[in-house]
């Protein structure tokens, strides 16, 4: 393993106290007796510095945490496709023996090579969509050479390596368990947080740009003081359901470039929080913003901020829901989804947010989270319907005007606007993710 600072690869005889053979520094991670989740310290800085952009952008433990996870479910995948190669190579060798009757020397080589790379990826990568390939070569082989009868062999083996090899290929191609393979993470965050986190921090310190727990938001990453507030006209409002991606929102100056504040649904940040509301509730055309997890609390977020009387309940403001939504993942089938406790009781108001199969799949403890995304793919996403949702405006005003009665309907979220299309092209996925933004008033 090379070392993050010196570059000096260090044999595992040569790192058995922990630190580098040249410069003496501290490795965070011993790959050998990792389990559960196999890392190493270049390959956590390299994930670190590509979530940050190159040291330009600031992120959350939870999305360093899924960032992760997707560099190593894509070896996975990759591991799944080199299985299908060697699947493939024991095919050729096979057609080799009988055609040549054992004595073209490929044939005699491809096999055992085919079978230490088959045994060398399942044990690192993916145990059981090696186990066949395997089996097959195995099966092939010791029949071979116990019976003499090439056709016998052939045919055993041959028959345990098809279906063995239509499994491996099926593995990543279908859907279904693609998400299962790409989507689940292999660790919970918390394992990540203590084992994996914690353990880098002990040996090189907090990465680089990586904000703390909680939302707490660093006094030099404030823009402006909470004096100056009252200087400022808002027409817009972003309201997020955690603490945390609106701490990470406001230190990439999201809300200075897009003249956007960014305040949570727990009330971050404190310091300025309540100068924020009090500033953009003097604006009768204030259009706020939800943006929200795929889970039970996220979207109940645009209800709460219509109806709770603490919040937006006047029918001159506009609440856009920007969230994550269900039904969004069947075309995300690389983002992160995360199991908990099956059965949760749902509140009766989602009955009146979300589909009957939304509410199923949230019910079955099914979750994901807006922290997969990295912070220089969430903010152009949000700015993009940001922008769609000023054009969505105009096309309201065009409606209200046609309307023979004077007004428009706006919608639940999920529903189309009545009198109101969306354009873009059949299956796209507007903003790079999110679905077109739905308006409550």
């Amino acid at each position: 393993m090379k070392c993050i600072y010196c570059n000096t690869d260090s044999r595992y005889k040569e790192r058995t106290d922990g630190t580098c053979k040249k410069c003496h520094r501290p490795f965070a991670f011993e790959p050998t007796k990792l389990k559960d989740f196999v890392i190493t310290d270049p390959g956590f800085k390299a994930t670190a510095d590509a979530v940050a952009e190159k040291r330009t952008m600031f992120y959350t433990a939870r999305q360093l945490y899924y960032q992760l996870m997707k560099r190593k479910s894509k070896q996975i995948q990759r591991a799944s496709c080199y299985n299908s190669l060697i699947g493939l190579l024991f095919i050729a060798s096979i057609a080799l023996l009988i055609f040549t009757k054992n004595k073209f020397l490929p044939a005699t080589i491809v096999m055992p090579v085919a079978l230490f790379l088959s045994f060398f990826l399942s044990r690192i990568f993916v145990p059981a969509l090696g186990l066949f390939s395997i089996l097959s070569a195995l099966l092939f082989s010791g029949l071979f050479l116990a019976t003499k009868d090439l056709i016998v062999s052939v045919v055993a083996g041959a028959t345990l390596l098809i279906v063995g090899l239509a499994l491996v290929i099926a593995v990543p191609s279908g859907k279904k368990n693609k998400q299962k393979l790409a989507g689940t993470p292999q660790i919970n965050f918390q394992a990540f947080e203590q084992n994996y986190l914690g353990a880098w921090i002990r040996a090189h310190g907090i990465p680089e740009k990586m904000l703390p727990r909680g939302g707490r938001l660093r006094p030099e990453l404030r823009q402006q003081p909470a004096p100056d507030l009252h200087l400022y006209s808002f027409d817009r409002l972003l309201v997020v359901d955690n603490a945390e991606i609106a701490d990470m929102l406001l230190a990439n100056n999201f809300h200075t470039e897009t003249n956007t504040p960014v305040v949570s649904i727990d009330g971050y940040p404190q310091d300025v929080f309540r100068n924020v509301m009090e500033m953009v509730r003097r604006n009768p055309n204030l259009k706020v913003f939800a943006l929200h997890d795929a889970s039970v609390e996220g979207c109940l977020l645009p209800l709460r901020l219509r109806e709770d009387p603490a919040w937006f309940p006047q029918p001159n403001i506009a609440v856009i829901d920007l969230g994550l939504r269900p039904r969004q993942l069947a075309s995300l089938p690389n983002l992160p989804v995360q199991k908990g406790y099956r059965g949760e009781q749902l509140p009766p108001d989602m009955n009146r947010a979300l589909s009957l199969s939304e509410r199923r799949w949230l019910q079955g403890g099914y979750y994901a989270e807006l922290g997969a995304f990295k912070p220089s793919q969430l903010i152009k996403i949000i700015y993009r319907q940001i922008q769609r949702a000023a054009d969505l405006e105009n096309q309201h005003k065009f409606a209200a005007v046609q309307d023979p009665h004077g007004f428009f309907q706006t919608t639940l979220p999920g529903a189309p606007a009545i009198g109101i299309a969306y354009t873009g092209q059949p299956g796209e996925n507007p903003g790079g993710g999110f679905p077109p933004p739905t308006v409550r008033s």
